[in-house]
């Protein structure tokens, strides 16, 4: 079993590696990034707050559970084994929750995470043999098709969160969600497709890259629809701030998709990340990366596309 974390952890490490970011960096920005999610959700929706970790917890832990990767485990390591696996990697990913559930004084729901992560650790879902999750997309683009059915438990969470921040009467909560949705739709184009995914098409790169990015907007913005229709419902006299939470989704979408292309058909470099990280940390950058990332996406296109 040691054996079957140390390459656990030798695979998360290296996928960061392909991401362009160093493990050590990655480690600590999602360090940074839990922290900042946990004291934002305490401070607007204290109430509600451990009840969504909870829920998030659960969500994380779900893909572990598919039938094929159980399936797996208990060829290679035995029934005993299987289980043991299964409970330690749930109560890993449960450590976090668990943490700042703790440092807030949150101790019944800290058993609760607890009990649900050893009990889901003993439940398979069925994987391809029996359901497969619908989509509102077709098989085009195929980045929503695939990211849709990846990300189906993290979507959910989002909408539910979003009538809580209606029932507390939060729209910061609740612009906070619409973006969150796109950022979500943004972390589809974090990997680039196979070549002849792009060659097929008989366009120019300028042609190209207007479709996905049109493609791109309509799809999240169909997406996000749900918690958009909620809030202004609810928030109908801050339409305009709903509206201004939508555009800035948007063009952290349209930068990522641009941002994709700048590398191919390699994957996301050092560089092109931390220009992405400067446009999230600091939005008026956007005015420099996206001119950056589409022309360079225009020359790395060349030798797969029509000029």
């Amino acid at each position: 079993m040691r054996q079957y974390f140390q390459l656990q952890f030798t695979m998360l490490n290296r996928r960061m590696q392909e991401f362009g970011i160093n493990p050590v960096i990655g480690y600590i920005l999602l360090l940074g990034l839990f922290i900042g999610f946990v004291k934002a959700l305490f401070y607007r929706v204290e109430e509600y707050a451990p009840w969504i970790l909870i829920g998030a917890c659960s969500m994380a832990q779900m893909p572990l559970s598919n039938k094929q990767r159980s399936d797996f485990l208990q060829t290679t390591f035995g029934k005993g084994k299987k289980t043991k696996i299964r409970i330690i990697e749930n109560l890993i990913i449960s450590l976090p929750f668990v943490a700042a559930l703790i440092l807030n004084q949150c101790f019944n729901q800290v058993a609760i995470i607890i009990i649900l992560s050893i009990v889901s650790s003993l439940i398979t879902f069925r994987g391809n043999g029996g359901f497969v999750i619908p989509t509102p997309y077709s098989k085009h683009p195929f980045e929503f098709t695939a990211g849709f059915r990846y990300t189906f438990y993290l979507i959910a969470l989002v909408y539910v969160i979003t009538v809580i921040a209606v029932n507390v009467n939060n729209l910061n909560l609740g612009l906070a969600i619409i973006v969150a949705v796109y950022l979500i739709a943004a972390s589809y184009y974090s990997k680039p497709e196979n070549e002849y995914h792009v060659w097929i098409f008989a366009k120019t790169p300028r042609k190209f890259l207007r479709y996905k990015v049109l493609q791109a907007i309509k799809n999240a913005f169909f997406m996000a629809l749900p918690p958009i229709a909620l809030l202004s419902v609810c928030f109908y006299s801050e339409i305009l701030l709903i509206l201004i939470a939508i555009a800035v989704g948007t063009i952290f979408l349209i930068t990522m998709v641009l941002a994709k292309y700048s590398s191919y058909p390699d994957g996301l470099g050092m560089s092109v990340t931390i220009m992405l990280i400067l446009v999230l940390m600091f939005p008026p950058s956007v005015l420099v990366a996206i001119p950056y990332f589409y022309y360079r996406s225009i020359n790395q296109l060349k030798p797969f596309l029509d000029d």
